[in-house]
């Protein structure tokens, strides 16, 4: 018995801070480490900005949550409160992922520092900080150097802070964004209640959020091209303030009856796995979420090479189609390639699955970052 009780006193004490539970990669990536982190040598706690979105449903059981917004919705006095939580618990290690959470952060790791001798501020960056916000951007640049250690998911990510922030490649690592694999491939096998999966005609689809980021305009061109040479048809998976102007865009390339805009779905990976093609025309990502569970369902993927990220999933032709951000044709090219030899595009799709497996699974990913705490 007293055998436990000390295991239990020496766990370490991570605090991880959410911003809220929207379907975004890095809300996913918290999730997946309060999930499967081990509770024999960790004890996980949770702050969060907001406890709305449909994800907090996911939280498990076990964890602690402090919910800010029900103290006040006061932004100042939010960071007072993050403050005085984060000293009651008095943790080993906070840590964060977007820079919504991360600034207020690092404010409170700058002008609190004293409190703070035993406790280590960690970060990961999920995006490429040259496309946030105008005033995240400012203040990342001058903020980020202060977290006592911040991984990049993606190489390039790595790169960006490494040159041109001037962060030091000591306190520097990389850790990819997770997949549950399990997961994604039990979802995968759902049943899908719509007509055009019945039928013989090509289906390529994309998920997304519809912002400018995701360049849906491209890919909707891009589309164009491709039925002039196969009948097929495109789904797309999402919503976002696009939408108005997308569906306005369809209406007047006459695809109403070859595009279907479904809006969010509780669970994408079902219609993912039965289509044809996976499609991403981002101009920018930090490591696309959605490309990892695209290749955990086996459908070949064309995307473009969004600074940063789509290059560390799809490494070479053998695995998938690359192509440079606002190339319109050649998308296009890809797509038909993949429709039309279907031994290259299943080919490209064991090759993806495979190494999503090793690399990017969900166990080696917490594994992972549990092995970097436990270094610092």
């Amino acid at each position: 018995m007293l055998r436990v009780k000390n295991d239990i006193e020496k766990r370490i004490k991570i605090v991880f801070i959410q911003g809220g539970f929207r379907l975004g990669g890095g809300e996913r990536q918290i999730l997946y480490f309060l999930k499967y982190i081990d509770r024999k040598k960790i004890e996980p706690y949770l702050i969060t900005y907001t406890n709305e979105g449909p994800l907090f449903t996911e939280v498990p059981k076990d964890i602690e949550v402090f919910n800010l917004e029900e103290k006040t919705r006061n932004k100042l006095i939010q960071l007072w409160c993050l403050f005085n939580i984060l000293k009651s618990i008095s943790p080993q290690f906070v840590y964060c992922n977007l820079a919504g959470t991360s600034i207020p952060l690092a404010i409170i790791r700058i002008f609190t520092k004293p409190f703070w001798v035993n406790t280590k501020f960690v970060i990961s960056v999920v995006n490429n900080v040259n496309y946030y916000k105008p005033m995240h951007k400012k203040l990342a640049y001058l903020l980020y150097k202060y977290f006592d250690y911040v991984l990049a998911c993606s190489t390039g990510i790595y790169e960006q802070l490494k040159n041109e922030m001037n962060l030091r490649p000591s306190k520097l690592g990389i850790l990819f964004n997770a997949v549950d694999t399990d997961f994604i491939d039990k979802r995968g096998k759902d049943k899908v209640n719509h007509q055009w999966f019945s039928t013989d005609i090509p289906l390529i689809i994309t998920v997304a959020s519809l912002i400018p980021q995701k360049s849906m305009h491209d890919l909707i061109n891009a589309f164009v091209l491709v039925r002039k040479k196969i009948n097929s048809r495109l789904i797309i998976i999402g919503d976002g303030v696009e939408r108005p102007k997308l569906e306005k865009l369809v209406s007047n390339l006459d695809l109403k009856s070859y595009v279907d805009i479904l809006g969010y779905q509780v669970n994408s990976n079902r219609f993912v796995a039965k289509a044809n093609v996976f499609l991403l025309t981002s101009k920018y990502e930090g490591l696309a979420t959605v490309l990892l569970e695209a290749a955990i369902v086996k459908t070949p993927i064309v995307c473009t090479n969004a600074p940063y990220g789509s290059a560390d999933v799809v490494k070479d032709k053998s695995m998938g189609i690359i192509v440079e951000v606002g190339n319109v044709k050649g998308v296009a090219q890809g797509i038909i390639k993949m429709l039309i030899d279907k031994k290259y595009a299943k080919n490209c799709s064991d090759n993806l699955y495979n190494r999503i497996v090793a690399e990017f699974s969900v166990q080696n990913v917490v594994a992972k970052f549990e092995r970097i705490i436990s270094s610092l």
